[in-house]
């Protein structure tokens, strides 16, 4: 059977498992409570089939007849250390996690793809392995390095499969559209750590003076070595958990002179940042003999900084601004953090994160770290007392689409709008699956008025469009002939 409607009762199941996803979210290698979950809701469907436990995920191998080709469907489960901001339900009750990429999105519809067949409304025209993959997100951090699909890949989940697929939501195009491309579409998602040291004796103020350098001398560094034409960022982030994540809030502590008096000055500097950020919000804050400075802003996914507002770049324009008005006699930066507002007092190492991402071969990719390294130790190297070193990590390979034409003919064949994505700088761990077998990567926006993009607190997709248009996409990748 192949039915080109999704029925009313799995549209309403699929948000209801997305509604208790997105309460209950669990970041990368941490999501007991969500396979738990995952697992009940397939003993609950009453699918019949073979489902496994991996390291990196879990398996349901469903059987049509053992002499049709098999095809893999997988989805992604984890969520990301964003405090969420709006105030709708469902909201997130692990507080300072969120499905801010929409992992739960995509666990449910395939969820929902699992009940149609379940209920005997689907009959699948080939044999299909579901992958609930784990830890997709910011590869390299805690508490295990390696990424869900590189697990999963190395255990062999692609053996035997003709091709691969996987469905995610996006915030971009035309709502309800389907998008993805031929060849590359999604880059590698490197970082680079720079760690500060400060020698004892030596002036507080000299290390964030050097970090303030390196953020300055940073800024363009993608055009100027491998020029404006190839896609590239190297964008702030949050840190080694949140590699893929522009800050929403900062803060920056500085030091001041007891007999100044600067609130003139202060408003001056507000003036200035907001006229150039009109989206950061700037507030001071004076605790005896120092200064807090708030600088909060949207946030934002790395890949795309021009979507949001990286509350770092607004810091170091804050920084940049009260050197330029001369206000740097009175007041002496000492410390920043993106993580909380606690007196941080005088760092003697201080880190600083930046997203690295291209599309660049593995050759030129090196060279092009060797190089942010050479420009790094060169600054630092102007600040006596003050010594460096570098992490690299890096990501997810670049992911190459292999059958663009064919699934678009799929879903144009059933009426469903298909667009041409634009290459994109965001990572994304089903890579390593498409360097085994064929298949593609698929978008799906779900965007709504008063939605933020992926990675930011605000972002709310629309449950009208991905509950049905979701397993809608599934429906017709399991029957097409």
């Amino acid at each position: 059977m192949r039915h080109l409607a999704i029925r009313p009762e799995t549209v309403a199941y699929v948000i209801t498992v997305h509604n208790h996803l997105h309460t209950h979210p669990e970041t990368r290698w941490e999501e007991t409570k969500t396979l738990s979950y995952i697992k009940q809701q397939i003993g609950f469907l009453g699918i019949k089939g073979s489902l496994s436990e991996l390291q990196g995920g879990l398996t349901f191998d469903y059987v049509v007849n053992p002499n049709l080709a098999w095809v893999l469907f997988r989805a992604d489960i984890d969520a990301l250390p964003i405090l969420e901001h709006v105030e709708n339900v469902p909201r997130s009750e692990n507080d300072g996690v969120m499905h801010a990429c929409g992992h739960d999105i995509n666990t449910a519809v395939l969820l929902g793809l699992m009940k149609e067949i379940a209920d005997d409304y689907v009959l699948p025209t080939k044999n299909i392995r579901f992958v609930f993959q784990r830890a997709e997100e910011n590869p390299g951090a805690s508490p295990q390095a390696k990424s869900g699909g590189a697990s999963l890949v190395e255990a062999g989940i692609c053996d035997g499969m003709s091709a691969a697929y996987m469905l995610h939501t996006w915030a971009e195009g035309t709502p309800g559209a389907f998008s993805s491309r031929p060849g590359a579409m999604l880059g590698c998602s490197d970082r680079m750590g720079i760690i500060l040291s400060l020698e004892e004796g030596r002036d507080p103020k000299t290390i964030m003076q050097a970090l303030q350098t390196i953020w300055n001398t940073l800024e363009g560094f993608p055009n100027r070595t491998i020029g404006p034409i190839e896609p590239a960022t190297l964008e702030p982030v949050k840190g080694r958990k949140a590699s893929n994540v522009m800050p929403d809030k900062v803060w920056l502590w500085y030091a001041i002179n007891p007999f100044a008096f600067l609130p003139q000055g202060l408003e001056n500097i507000r003036k200035i940042v907001i006229a150039a950020f009109p989206e950061t919000k700037l507030e001071f804050f004076r605790e005896n003999d120092s200064i807090v400075v708030s600088v909060e802003s949207t946030g934002g996914h790395v890949a795309l900084p021009q979507k949001g507002t990286n509350a770092l770049r607004a810091s170091r324009f804050v920084m940049n601004t009260i050197d330029m008005l001369g206000y740097s006699v009175s007041m002496k930066p000492i410390s920043y953090s993106c993580d909380t507002d606690k007196d941080m007092g005088k760092s003697n190492v201080l880190e600083a994160w930046y997203g690295v991402r291209t599309m660049l071969s593995a050759k030129r990719r090196d060279e092009y770290f060797v190089e942010l390294e050479r420009v790094v130790v060169s600054v630092v190297s102007a600040f006596p007392g003050v010594g460096v070193r570098i992490e690299k990590i890096l990501g997810h390979p670049a992911l190459i689409n292999t059958d663009f034409e064919k699934i678009a003919g799929v879903l144009k064949t059933a009426g469903e709008n298909v667009e041409k994505a634009d290459p994109s700088l965001g990572g994304e761990d089903f890579a390593y699956y498409l360097q085994k077998i064929p298949g593609s990567s698929w978008l799906l926006c779900t965007h709504r008025e008063g939605s933020g993009h992926l990675h930011t607190a605000t972002f709310n997709p629309d449950p009208e469009i991905f509950a049905e248009k979701g397993v809608r996409f599934w429906t017709l990748l399991a029957t097409e002939p």
